[in-house]
């Protein structure tokens, strides 16, 4: 439980810092593509972009001629930032960085994972599951609290919102293991041959009619085999080959 444990937070984490760096990082290439088409354009069609800055300054309440005294002031102080900034909404505060975007995100990852892995250090087997179910909901329900009020939000409508999706999650990553296990451990049922149940009787001394596990060579193949009522459940193969 605990090497599952924490290959499940170091694998979390990383996955988040992976699909955040590749997200970040398309943000940025199209934020780069953006500002060189920008820097084309004041270069050879200025007129133009001047008249396009000086139109969105009167968009935005100005008279036309202080639009175009703000557009023109602006432009000689820093063209392509004016334009960066008003035109294309990018700021040097919110430039994609996808470093810096990988690093938080891996460490939010780990920072709400490391409550349930703590719990799995410190609380029994048998109470295990619930111990770490009931932690996880207590911890989503107080990070969207925290989270509502950093934003000014209602608490409790941020704190259900994050408790009820991850409770989803939980329950359907429970339920998708369950199903996986439960596949995993279905034997493939076949008739059992009488001359296994015979060997296999003679081999422990017992019944054929008792249930009986043992390994025994058939048609070529060494096989684990599990009667239970003169059915034959072939468990594993040691040689290959079919049954």
């Amino acid at each position: 439980m605990v090497v599952a444990a924490l290959a499940g937070l170091v694998a979390g984490a990383l996955s988040m810092a992976a699909g955040e760096y590749v997200s970040v990082s398309s943000q940025s290439d199209t934020e780069a593509a953006d500002l060189a088409r920008e820097q084309m354009e004041l270069a050879t069609q200025p007129e133009h972009e001047l008249a396009e800055l000086a139109s969105i300054y009167v968009s935005r309440g100005l008279s036309p001629a202080l639009a175009t005294q703000v557009a023109v002031e602006l432009t000689a102080h820093d063209a392509l930032g004016a334009h960066a900034r008003d035109e294309l909404g990018i700021h040097d505060l919110t430039r994609a960085r996808p470093v810096q975007a990988a690093l938080a995100s891996a460490a939010a990852f780990a920072v709400g994972a490391g409550l349930p892995v703590l719990f799995v250090f410190v609380a029994s087997a048998e109470i295990l599951t619930p111990v770490v179910f009931g932690s996880t909901i207590v911890a989503l329900g107080g990070l969207g609290m925290l989270a509502a009020h950093l934003g000014g939000a209602p608490l409790w409508r941020g704190a259900a919102r994050v408790t009820f999706w991850g409770a989803i999650a939980m329950v359907s990553t429970a339920l998708i293991g369950k199903l996986a296990a439960a596949m995993g451990r279905s034997p493939r049922l076949l008739p059992c041959p009488p001359v296994l149940l015979q060997l296999g009787a003679g081999r422990r001394g017992i019944n054929s009619n008792l249930p009986g596990v043992w390994h025994q060579r058939f048609a070529g193949y060494r096989i684990r085999v599990v009667v239970r009522n003169d059915v034959v459940s072939r468990i594993g193969e040691i040689h290959g080959g079919r049954w």
